[in-house]
């Protein structure tokens, strides 16, 4: 609900369908990511600010909450701790793109080759 509300420009009414999300289950990722989202688009940095932290607490290794991050913080002016959030999103998508090619390519080998590389 909250993803088609925030899609037609509705961000109070998607903010209030993820916080409904929130309190039946806390560590909803895409609930989590959608409040803070909503936050950005109300103009509301900080309160955005402290829904990414704490959702990041959760889930270190979301790159998509770390580039959220960065654009709180740009629009916050903290310049360097945008950065710092950016450099972090780059890496974890990078490493998230390295496991999904390497997967990809596995999943095209034939089986007689894809034994011989798991036993190596």
């Amino acid at each position: 609900m909250g993803d088609a509300q925030s899609r037609k420009g509705q961000y109070e009414a998607a903010l209030a369908s993820f916080q409904r999300a929130l309190r039946l289950d806390p560590q909803n990722l895409l609930a989590l990511r959608g409040a803070g989202h909503s936050l950005i688009y109300l103009k509301r940095y900080r309160e955005a600010l402290q829904e990414f932290e704490e959702a990041i607490k959760i889930y270190p290794g979301d790159s998509e909450l770390y580039f959220e991050l960065s654009q709180v913080q740009a629009r916050m002016g903290n310049r360097e701790k945008a950065a710092e959030a950016t450099a972090t999103f780059q890496r974890l998508h990078a490493e998230a793109s390295r496991k999904q090619d390497a997967e990809r390519k596995r999943s095209f080998m034939p089986e007689a080759t894809r034994s011989l590389t798991e036993q190596n």
